[in-house]
């Protein structure tokens, strides 16, 4: 978290001083709007402010991107889990095909042999 809060302001009493931008893991997370009291410096006009812990985490549960990455990943993971499912469904049948035409072969071979004895 970073903010700039050396300033000393001998101002009146409410009056607005600027906004304080609150980043949080390199994105713009929340602007405090600042105030002050008589004398005050801006990190005692930010204590005012909400904890930028709780801004920071709704504005990363807010987060679009994050958001639809997981429901992705889900995605991602039951088609694969699909996909690997139906590999192994043909296998199956390429393999039950084969051994079919392999004894209808096996039948034909031996038919014809009796009839010609």
């Amino acid at each position: 978290v970073t903010q700039e809060d050396n300033l000393v302001l001998p101002l009146e009493e409410g009056t607005k001083i600027g906004i304080i931008t609150w980043y949080y893991k390199g994105k713009r997370v929340a602007d405090t709007h600042l105030y002050t009291a008589a004398h005050m410096t801006v990190a005692e006009a930010e204590n005012t402010a909400p904890p930028l812990d709780e801004t920071a985490k709704k504005v990363e549960q807010r987060n679009v991107f994050s958001v639809l990455w997981g429901i992705l990943k889900w995605v991602l993971l039951i088609v694969f889990i699909l996909a690997a499912l139906a590999a192994v469904s043909v296998l199956i049948y390429i393999i039950a095909m084969r051994r079919k035409a392999r004894k209808k072969r096996d039948a034909a071979f031996w038919e014809r042999r009796n009839v010609n004895k």
